[in-house]
């Protein structure tokens, strides 16, 4: 379960599970945001 307590992820999904005690499950999809400025691999250039 996810508390919340230390922020919340950029790369992540929370899922209610209001089935579960009303809590929420962190998903971790290692998917930066879009103002990520790392590497990126494999990817096509963005041309304007």
């Amino acid at each position: 379960m996810y508390t919340g307590s230390g922020g919340w992820r950029s790369d992540a999904l929370y899922v209610p599970q209001p089935y579960n005690g009303e809590s929420v499950t962190e998903v971790v999809v290692g998917v930066p945001g879009r103002d990520y400025d790392g590497p990126v691999i494999n990817a096509e250039p963005i041309v304007p």
